[in-house]
Protein backbone atom coordinates (compact mmCIF):
# COMPACT_ATOMS: atom_id res chain seq x y z
CA UNK A 1 0.00 0.00 0.00
CA UNK A 2 1.07 3.57 -1.40
CA UNK A 3 2.01 5.82 2.07
CA UNK A 4 -0.80 8.61 1.86
CA UNK A 5 -0.75 12.16 1.92
CA UNK A 6 -1.97 13.59 5.51
CA UNK A 7 -4.83 15.56 3.21
CA UNK A 8 -6.21 12.72 1.74
CA UNK A 9 -6.13 9.84 4.38
CA UNK A 10 -9.86 9.72 5.05
CA UNK A 11 -9.48 8.75 1.29
CA UNK A 12 -6.74 6.08 2.02
CA UNK A 13 -9.09 4.85 5.23
CA UNK A 14 -12.33 4.49 3.45
CA UNK A 15 -10.42 2.50 0.32
CA UNK A 16 -9.02 0.31 3.04
CA UNK A 17 -12.63 -0.65 4.80
CA UNK A 18 -13.90 -0.98 1.46
CA UNK A 19 -11.19 -3.68 0.83
CA UNK A 20 -11.29 -4.95 4.66
CA UNK A 21 -15.34 -5.64 4.00
CA UNK A 22 -14.84 -7.34 0.77
CA UNK A 23 -12.64 -9.40 1.93
CA UNK A 24 -14.65 -9.93 4.98
CA UNK A 25 -17.45 -11.33 2.06
CA UNK A 26 -15.46 -13.14 0.30
CA UNK A 27 -15.57 -11.53 -2.66
CA UNK A 28 -13.32 -11.34 -5.15
CA UNK A 29 -12.25 -7.83 -6.56
CA UNK A 30 -13.22 -8.32 -9.82
CA UNK A 31 -16.74 -9.36 -8.09
CA UNK A 32 -17.38 -6.48 -6.60
CA UNK A 33 -16.31 -4.39 -9.26
CA UNK A 34 -19.09 -6.45 -11.77
CA UNK A 35 -21.36 -6.24 -8.92
CA UNK A 36 -20.93 -2.74 -7.82
CA UNK A 37 -20.84 -1.74 -11.59
CA UNK A 38 -16.80 -0.36 -11.58
CA UNK A 39 -13.85 -1.16 -13.54
CA UNK A 40 -11.46 -3.55 -11.52
CA UNK A 41 -8.69 -0.97 -12.61
CA UNK A 42 -11.15 2.06 -11.06
CA UNK A 43 -11.65 -0.19 -7.78
CA UNK A 44 -8.56 -1.04 -7.15
CA UNK A 45 -7.61 2.55 -7.17
CA UNK A 46 -10.52 3.14 -4.53
CA UNK A 47 -9.43 0.62 -2.22
CA UNK A 48 -5.51 1.97 -2.45
CA UNK A 49 -6.88 5.50 -1.71
CA UNK A 50 -5.30 6.63 -4.97
CA UNK A 51 -8.47 7.98 -6.10
CA UNK A 52 -11.61 9.32 -4.21
CA UNK A 53 -14.48 7.47 -4.39
CA UNK A 54 -17.77 9.45 -5.68
CA UNK A 55 -21.02 8.71 -3.12
CA UNK A 56 -22.96 6.94 -5.76
CA UNK A 57 -20.73 4.84 -6.19
CA UNK A 58 -19.61 3.82 -2.38
CA UNK A 59 -23.87 3.27 -2.37
CA UNK A 60 -23.56 0.99 -4.71
CA UNK A 61 -20.56 -0.55 -2.55
CA UNK A 62 -21.77 -0.58 0.42
CA UNK A 63 -24.97 -2.22 -0.89
CA UNK A 64 -23.05 -4.88 -2.43
CA UNK A 65 -21.48 -5.59 0.89
CA UNK A 66 -24.36 -5.40 2.91
CA UNK A 67 -23.17 -2.77 5.14
CA UNK A 68 -24.55 0.19 5.99
CA UNK A 69 -22.86 3.16 4.15
CA UNK A 70 -22.02 5.24 7.57
CA UNK A 71 -19.11 2.28 8.38
CA UNK A 72 -16.90 3.56 6.12
CA UNK A 73 -17.46 7.31 7.46
CA UNK A 74 -16.11 5.89 10.57
CA UNK A 75 -13.03 6.56 8.56
CA UNK A 76 -13.48 10.06 9.59
CA UNK A 77 -13.79 9.40 13.19
CA UNK A 78 -9.95 7.41 12.68
CA UNK A 79 -8.59 10.56 10.88
CA UNK A 80 -9.68 12.52 14.13
CA UNK A 81 -8.24 10.09 16.56
CA UNK A 82 -5.04 10.12 15.29
CA UNK A 83 -4.69 13.54 14.66
CA UNK A 84 -5.09 13.55 10.80
CA UNK A 85 -7.89 15.44 10.00
CA UNK A 86 -6.27 18.43 9.09
CA UNK A 87 -5.54 19.81 12.92
CA UNK A 88 -2.80 17.90 13.83
CA UNK A 89 -1.69 16.12 10.33
CA UNK A 90 1.89 18.20 10.44
CA UNK A 91 2.87 16.08 13.81
CA UNK A 92 1.89 12.70 11.98
CA UNK A 93 3.72 11.89 8.78
CA UNK A 94 2.65 9.19 6.46
CA UNK A 95 4.54 6.48 7.42
CA UNK A 96 2.64 6.61 10.90
CA UNK A 97 -0.28 7.34 8.76
CA UNK A 98 0.04 4.16 6.68
CA UNK A 99 0.29 2.16 10.13
CA UNK A 100 -2.79 3.49 11.20
CA UNK A 101 -4.96 2.26 8.07
CA UNK A 102 -2.78 -1.00 8.32
CA UNK A 103 -4.11 -1.53 11.56
CA UNK A 104 -8.03 -0.40 11.22
CA UNK A 105 -8.11 -2.30 7.82
CA UNK A 106 -8.34 -5.59 9.95
CA UNK A 107 -11.37 -5.23 11.92
CA UNK A 108 -13.64 -8.00 10.52
CA UNK A 109 -16.90 -6.19 11.83
CA UNK A 110 -18.14 -2.40 12.21
CA UNK A 111 -18.77 -3.16 16.08
CA UNK A 112 -14.84 -3.97 16.33
CA UNK A 113 -14.21 -0.97 13.94
CA UNK A 114 -16.64 1.26 16.30
CA UNK A 115 -15.34 0.53 19.09
CA UNK A 116 -11.66 0.70 18.21
CA UNK A 117 -12.67 4.29 17.16
CA UNK A 118 -14.28 4.65 21.07
CA UNK A 119 -10.86 3.67 22.10
CA UNK A 120 -8.92 5.66 20.36
CA UNK A 121 -10.75 8.50 21.24
CA UNK A 122 -10.33 7.88 24.93
CA UNK A 123 -6.35 7.22 24.73
CA UNK A 124 -6.62 11.02 22.96
CA UNK A 125 -8.72 12.44 26.00
CA UNK A 126 -6.74 10.56 28.26
CA UNK A 127 -3.23 11.66 26.65
CA UNK A 128 -4.71 15.36 26.78
CA UNK A 129 -5.70 14.97 30.29
CA UNK A 130 -2.38 13.60 31.60
CA UNK A 131 -0.25 16.19 29.64
CA UNK A 132 1.63 17.85 32.43
CA UNK A 133 -0.05 21.44 32.41
CA UNK A 134 2.54 24.27 30.99
CA UNK A 135 4.48 26.27 33.67
CA UNK A 136 2.77 29.77 33.98
CA UNK A 137 5.74 31.74 33.29
CA UNK A 138 4.67 35.33 35.14
CA UNK A 139 3.76 38.72 34.26
CA UNK A 140 5.79 39.50 31.32
CA UNK A 141 7.64 42.65 32.01
CA UNK A 142 9.47 45.36 29.80
CA UNK A 143 13.24 44.79 28.68
CA UNK A 144 15.13 46.12 31.45
CA UNK A 145 12.83 45.78 34.28
CA UNK A 146 13.43 43.38 37.01
CA UNK A 147 10.59 41.97 39.67
CA UNK A 148 10.53 43.95 42.94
Amino acid sequence: MPAPKSTRVVDHLIGSMIAAARVEQGLAAGELARKAELTLRQLKRYESGADRILASELLRVAAVLEVPVSYFFGAMGVAECVGLDGSKSDTIGPENCARVIDVFRQFQTAASFDAAISMARSLVTMETLLRPAEPNPGPVLPVGVSPV
